[in-house]
């Protein structure tokens, strides 16, 4: 059977023929009460209950089986499986935020590949490369930093590949460096979370 796995930082999803896997790893202090998950035939959202910022939150490509799909919560790691209502291998699994306003109510991965979409003109949508600019822009300012390493990349070609802007060589370094920076303040976190397990725990008790 043909399996389709993408990675991303905060979370994994693999897709088959009839059904969709998100796999999310949390520090080993959280349960299933800490999560806030919606699930309809068109959408999926995933909070961290008082956290506003969401996990996962997006329009599907096509729809699904609400009373097939379920979720747990084992070691560590929420894995939610959702099955589609038509068997076939998606382009792409989340196409577009729930709220018709493109603010924070969609996550980093969802808006990026939303991005893509307007860049590329993939998943039913016209090639828009201004609104590309501005979702790569909003993905950047948010930490993303893939968007950033993107967008460095768009600001040293400039016009060549269609984005209506002018090459900015001095612009494009400072965005890379924001991405480099970014990339090392996320890997000291990792290190600090490893060497020291309890730490977000009692961060938590003391809040």
């Amino acid at each position: 059977m043909l399996n389709q796995l993408i990675e991303t930082k905060r979370y994994n999803i693999e897709q088959s023929i009839s059904m969709i896997t998100f796999t999310l790893h949390f520090q080993n202090f959280l349960n299933l009460s800490f999560f806030n998950i919606q699930l309809t035939q068109t959408s999926l959202s995933v909070l961290i209950k008082n956290i506003e910022e969401p996990l996962i939150q997006g329009i599907f490509w096509h729809r699904v089986i609400i009373n097939k799909s379920y979720w747990n919560f084992e070691n560590s790691i929420l894995t939610i499986y959702v099955y589609k209502e038509i068997e076939s291998i998606w382009p792409t699994i989340i196409i577009r935020p729930i709220n018709t306003l493109i603010d924070s109510s969609i996550d980093l991965q969802s808006l990026y590949q939303l991005a893509l979409n307007y860049e590329y003109g993939d998943c039913g949508f016209s090639s828009d490369k201004q609104k590309a600019l501005y979702l790569y822009n909003l993905c950047a300012k948010k930490g993303s930093i893939i968007a950033q390493t993107k967008l460095a990349l768009i600001y040293q070609q400039g016009r060549t590949n269609g984005f209506p802007i002018d090459i900015d060589g001095k612009k494009a370094l400072v965005i890379l460096e924001k991405a480099i920076n970014n990339s090392q303040s996320q890997l000291a976190l990792q290190l600090s979370y490893s060497s020291n397990p309890n730490q977000i725990n009692n961060n938590n008790n003391n809040n």
